[in-house]
């Protein structure tokens, strides 16, 4: 099995269930708070390790005490956390989720995260370098990101770029990997959208447009479409398009054809949403595997 490597973010992420969100000025009683580990980066290094691989995590955490939990939490789920720096003087990153009816809206801060620069990068270079597969997101700073796509795509590197947060990028940046997965809000803030069927043609085979409850949609010889996991009782949705991501890698890194890697990663993503917590919920590679099992029967 080819190496992983996740290049993001370490949150703690601070949850709050509700009936409905709060109008400006308006307080509201919620039904429960949960703290959570987060993080897109460590979310998808840890969907990545449950699913039996062993991912390496790079990013940075600050001196807070949830940092500190952080890192515990990590190597307890066997992620390598051996290039993960911890910067004094500086909390690590946070998100405030409210949970409404199985939707989500986050409110994230970088705090430690968009420490993660090039003076770090140059630090941790040729670690990078031993890795083969590569997630990336936006909750570290654009600059980094955009420097280790380039040092990447230079040393024929798979990267595997989710650009969430969406912000404004390059054509000639999404060029530079060999997937691109967003979901149908994301994909209309990509260069030269016009439509879906449109962009995924243009990016055949590299882009992958997800949909929730509507599945996973891509490009050969004509827009395909993978249907979601047959979930009956979803209970959170927080983490799962993480969970999407880590296990692609997984699937791409025992090189599986494309729409069966799709497939994979939408029955971890489904299983995700079973249970709360971005991490906690995870799926371990024996209840896929049991899932996928079951469902072939039916």
């Amino acid at each position: 099995m080819k190496k992983i490597a996740v290049v993001g973010s370490i949150n703690t992420d601070y949850t709050f269930k509700c009936n409905k969100l709060p109008k400006p000025s308006e307080t509201i009683h919620g039904e429960e708070f949960k703290i959570n580990f987060g993080g897109k980066g460590a979310n998808e290094a840890v969907a990545i390790a449950r699913l039996g691989a062993k991912p390496v995590l790079f990013g940075m955490v600050g001196d807070d005490l949830y940092s500190k939990e952080n890192l515990k939490n990590l190597k307890k789920q066997k992620v390598d956390t051996s290039h993960i720096e911890s910067l004094g003087g500086v909390s690590g990153g946070s998100a405030g989720i409210m949970l409404d009816n199985n939707t989500n809206s986050i409110i994230v801060i970088g705090g430690a995260n968009m420490k993660v620069d090039s003076s770090y990068l140059e630090r941790h270079k040729q670690s990078l370098l031993d890795c083969d597969i590569f997630c990336l997101q936006l909750e570290i700073p654009f600059s980094t990101v955009d420097e280790v796509i380039n040092l990447l795509y230079e040393n024929g590197k798979t990267v595997i770029f989710n650009p969430s947060p969406i912000t404004k990028l390059k054509k000639s940046l999404l060029d530079k990997c060999q997937y691109v997965i967003v979901n149908e809000v994301e994909i209309k803030e990509l260069p030269n959208y016009k439509d879906n069927e449109q962009l995924l043609k243009a990016y055949k085979g590299r882009l992958i447009l997800t949909c929730g409850a509507d599945g996973v949609y891509f490009y050969d010889d004509g827009v395909k479409h993978v249907p979601a996991a047959k979930i009956k009782d979803v209970k959170d949705t927080t983490g799962a398009g993480d969970t999407f991501l880590g296990a692609f890698a997984v699937a791409i890194s025992k090189e599986m054809p494309l729409k069966d890697a799709i497939l994979f990663a939408n029955n971890c993503a489904g299983l995700k949403t079973t249970k709360y917590g971005a991490q906690t919920g995870m799926p371990y590679l024996s209840e896929v595997e049991e899932f996928i099992k079951k469902n072939s029967k039916n």
